[in-house]
């Protein structure tokens, strides 16, 4: 009786360590909506709907951004100026936002958000490394979808 207590409850963590992972929030590009050393839940298996926070791998850091642009938004580029709109909502979203040289370089004219490509930002949008500075974020690169813990 007390190996299959047992073996149920490896298999529940296992489970649970398959599906979700517990982080620390390090520094203050999330504030308001998450302070520095803020426990998150992320849910591995979740895929991210527009605004959603998600966590993902960038220089070997774990980052927490809130998701912007989505596969399918539409995006017009002038110079470092981007406009991201999703025309399924008869532009009643659309988010104008300046980007540094380089991810501006990568980007043309005018485009489609492919399958997997995400337009992330930090809340503080003043101290954040977010895909103003990096580019797009590719849906292999996201551990998941995150929540606060307290």
């Amino acid at each position: 009786m007390r190996l299959i207590g047992l073996l149920v409850i490896v298999g529940l963590t296992l489970v649970v360590f398959q599906r979700y992972q517990v982080s620390m929030v390090r520094g203050e590009s999330m504030q308001p909506s998450l302070d520095n050393q803020e426990l998150v839940l992320i849910h591995k298996k979740r895929s991210p709907n527009r605004y959603d926070l998600v966590a993902f791998e960038q220089e070997d850091k774990l980052l927490v951004k809130r998701v912007i642009g989505m596969p399918g938004d539409t995006y017009i580029r002038s110079g470092n100026r981007l406009l991201v709109e999703d025309e399924k909502t008869g532009g009643a979203f659309s988010f104008m936002i300046t980007l540094t040289d380089e991810p501006a370089a990568d980007l043309s004219k005018s485009g489609r958000l492919q399958e997997g490509e995400y337009f992330v930002l930090g809340d503080a949008l003043m101290v954040s490394r977010d895909s103003r500075v990096f580019g797009l974020v590719h849906e292999i690169s996201l551990l998941g979808v995150v929540t606060p813990l307290f």
